[in-house]
C-alpha cells in the first residue's frame, strides 16, 4: 500500500510546485507593471493631442475611454445598494388559501324532517322570499287523522276523570257534582249521566243490602237477649220452687216424683241460658262482619274511583303530549324560509312527489350584503394563521392585476382539520371581506356567493436578503449531514 501511493504523492508535490511557481511570476509582473506605472511621471496628452500623432503613437498615448469606468462603477454602485436594500428592506409573508365566497350567513337548506308528499309547491327557482314564508307544503292527511283519534279519545278521558271525580266528591249523589267537557254534545251528556246513576244506584243498592243485614242481625240480637233476660229472671224462681218442694220431700210429705219436673225445668233453663248466650254472640259477630263488609264496600268504592281517575288523568297527560308532538309534525309538513333570500336549486316540481327525510329540496340565499371567503388553509400553513390578522382577497372573476383585490381579515379557524381531495388535511377559516362590491370599467359590480377565491394572509415579515440565503443555508446544512 506505501508503495502505491508514493506515485501519488510526488505528483500531488510536483503539481503544487508548478502552481507556486506560476503565482510567484504574475505576481512579480504584476509588482513590475505597478512600479512602471508610479515611476511615468511623463504628462499624459488628451484625446484631441493624441490625433496628431503618428497611428501608433496615438493608439498608444491615447487615453482610455472613461465610460467603460463608469460603467464599471455604475454596476458596482447598483450591486452595493440592491445588497443594502436585501438587507434592510422587508417584505410580507403570506400564506395562500383558496375557497370561495359566500354569504356572511350561509345558504340554508330546506330539508322535510320525515317522509311525505308535496301537495303545494309556492316559489320558483330565484323567487326572492321573506323570512317565515310558506315555500312547500307536504300532504298532512295522516297527522290530521291521527290528531282527531287522540283529541276524541282525550275526550272521553276527561268525560272517566269527570265521572270518577264525582264519585269520589259525593258517592251518595254523584250526579248533583257531575262537570263533563263543557264541548261534550247533550246526547252524550245524558248518556254519561245516565251511566253515572247507574253506577251509584248499584253502589248504593249493595250498600242498602248490607243495612239491611245488619238491621235483621240487631233484631234478632234484641230478641235472644230479650229471652235471656227472661230466663235469667226465671231461673231463681224455679230453683226456689225446687228447694222447697226437696224440703217436703225430705220430710216425707211429698212425693219424691214431684221433684222430676222441677230438675227438668232447671236444666232446660241452663240449656237455654247457654243457647242465648251463644245466640248473642254469634248475632254480635253477624253484625260486626256486615259493618266491616259495609267499610270495605266503601272503601273499595273510593279506591277503584281513586284508581280510575288518576288512570284518566294520566291518560289525559299523554294525550296532550301526544297532541304536541302531532301539531309539530304538522307544523313541519310546511317547509318556511328561515331568513330572507332568493330560491335555489328548486328540485321538486311536482305535486304529489315523494320526498324522503333529510333529502335537500332547494337552498335560500341569504339576501345580505354581507359576504365572506370560506377557504381551506393548508396544513403548512397553520401554525401561522391567527385570528385577526390581515389578508388580500383576489377573485377569479375580477384579474387582480387589472381590478385589484379586496382586504379582509381573518374571522374564524377551525380548530381541527378535514380531509380535501386537492390539499389533503386543511383547515377551515372564514376571512371577512371589507367590502362587497368592486370597480369594473367604472362602473361599481356587485360581488356574488359561490365566486371563486384566492386569500393571501399576512403571517409575517422577513428580509429580502433571508429569500436569498435561505436556500444556500439549507442546502448547506444538509450537505454537512450526508453520509
Amino acid at each position: 500500500m506505501v508503495k502505491a501511493e508514493l506515485p501519488l504523492i510526488a505528483d500531488a508535490k510536483l503539481k503544487w510546485a508548478r502552481f507556486k511557481e506560476s503565482a510567484a511570476h504574475h505576481l512579480d509582473a504584476w509588482r513590475t507593471a505597478w512600479a512602471r506605472d508610479k515611476a511615468d511621471t511623463a504628462p499624459r496628452r488628451s484625446r484631441a493631442d493624441a490625433e496628431f500623432l503618428p497611428a501608433a503613437l496615438e493608439i498608444m498615448e491615447t487615453p482610455p475611454s472613461p465610460l467603460g469606468r463608469a460603467v464599471l462603477w455604475a454596476i458596482m454602485a447598483f450591486f452595493a445598494i440592491t445588497v443594502a436594500w436585501a438587507v434592510f428592506a422587508k417584505v410580507n409573508i403570506n400564506a395562500t388559501a383558496s375557497g370561495k365566497l359566500i354569504p356572511a350567513g350561509r345558504v340554508k337548506l330546506i330539508q322535510p324532517l320525515e317522509a311525505g308528499t308535496v301537495s303545494a309547491i309556492l316559489v320558483k327557482e330565484g323567487q326572492k322570499v321573506h323570512e317565515g314564508d310558506l315555500l312547500i307544503e307536504l300532504d298532512a292527511t295522516e297527522i290530521e287523522a291521527a290528531r282527531e283519534q287522540v283529541e276524541h279519545e282525550m275526550l272521553v278521558a276527561e268525560i272517566e276523570r269527570a265521572r270518577w271525580r264525582a264519585a269520589l266528591d259525593n258517592p251518595a249523589n254523584p250526579v248533583a257534582v257531575f262537570d263533563p267537557p263543557h264541548d261534550l254534545d247533550a246526547a252524550k251528556r245524558k248518556t254519561y249521566t245516565h251511566l253515572l246513576r247507574s253506577q251509584s244506584d248499584a253502589f248504593q243498592d249493595h250498600l242498602l243490602a248490607i243495612d239491611d243485614q245488619i238491621k235483621a242481625a240487631r233484631a234478632r240480637l234484641a230478641s235472644v237477649r230479650d229471652n235471656l233476660e227472661r230466663m235469667r229472671q226465671t231461673a231463681p224462681l224455679v230453683r226456689r220452687e225446687y228447694v222447697a218442694k226437696k224440703t217436703l220431700v225430705d220430710k216425707g210429705v211429698a212425693a219424691p216424683l214431684s221433684l222430676v219436673p222441677l230438675q227438668r225445668q232447671m236444666i232446660d233453663f241452663k240449656k237455654g241460658i247457654s243457647g242465648e248466650r251463644r245466640k248473642v254472640t254469634e248475632t254480635q259477630a253477624t253484625i260486626a262482619a256486615a259493618r266491616e263488609q259495609r267499610k270495605e264496600a266503601v272503601s273499595n268504592y273510593q279506591n277503584n274511583a281513586l284508581s280510575q281517575f288518576t288512570l284518566a288523568d294520566r291518560r289525559i297527560d299523554n294525550f296532550k303530549q301526544e297532541l304536541v308532538k302531532l301539531e309539530r309534525r304538522r307544523t313541519r309538513q310546511a317547509l318556511i324560509s328561515p331568513v330572507d333570500g332568493v330560491v335555489q336549486q328548486l328540485k321538486t316540481n311536482t305535486i304529489g312527489g315523494v320526498v324522503t327525510p333529510a333529502e335537500v329540496l332547494m337552498v335560500i340565499v341569504p339576501d345580505t350584503h354581507r359576504l365572506e371567503a370560506d377557504v381551506m388553509i393548508p396544513n403548512r400553513d397553520i401554525g401561522f394563521v391567527e385570528k385577526g390578522q390581515k389578508a388580500v382577497v383576489k377573485l377569479e372573476t375580477f384579474l387582480f392585476t387589472r381590478y385589484g383585490a379586496i382586504n379582509g381579515r381573518v374571522r374564524t379557524i377551525s380548530s381541527d382539520a378535514v380531509a380535501d381531495k386537492r390539499l389533503g388535511l386543511a383547515y377551515p377559516a372564514r376571512i371577512t371581506l371589507d367590502r362587497t362590491s368592486m370597480t369594473v370599467d367604472g362602473r361599481e359590480v356587485q360581488l356574488t356567493p359561490g365566486m371563486a377565491a384566492t386569500v393571501e394572509v399576512t403571517t409575517g415579515r422577513r428580509r429580502v436578503i433571508a429569500f436569498v440565503l435561505a436556500p444556500l443555508l439549507r442546502y448547506a446544512k444538509e450537505s454537512f449531514h450526508e453520509r
